[in-house]
Parts: structure tokens; C-alpha cells; sequence
């Protein structure tokens, strides 16, 4: 292995490490909001929090790929 695939690899495990804390950082705030938060990809709820979940009298699991 080269210098530089050294430095891409090495480029693209400090880039995994930031996307990963970002995440959990993320996954926290979610969490911890009371009001109800939901992401989606066009027509399809990806991610829900516990807020948004109690306004229908589920879980954010049961929620997951149901339209917004």
C-alpha cells in the first residue's frame, strides 16, 4: 500500500468516526425532544421519535416506512 491510499484510507476512517458521532449525536437530540419529530424520504417515515409516536398511541419502530 502507497502513501496514498494510506492517506485515502486513513481520509476515510476519520470520515466514518465523524459521520458516526454525528449520528449519535443526532440519534440524542431526537430522542430527547418532547414535541413530536419525524424524517422521511418522499412518501416513507425513515425515522420517528417517541413524541411522534405517542400521538398515534405507538411505538417509533411501528411507525417506520407508514406514509408521513
Amino acid at each position: 500500500m502507497g502513501i496514498t491510499e494510506t492517506k485515502k484510507s486513513i481520509d476515510r476512517n476519520l470520515a466514518r468516526e465523524a459521520l458516526q458521532e454525528c449520528e449519535k449525536k443526532f440519534r440524542i437530540l431526537l430522542d430527547t425532544i418532547k414535541d413530536g419529530v419525524t424524517i422521511h424520504d418522499r412518501f416513507k417515515i425513515i425515522d420517528a421519535n417517541q413524541g411522534y409516536a405517542a400521538m398515534f398511541g405507538c411505538k417509533p419502530d411501528e411507525i417506520i416506512c407508514l406514509p408521513p
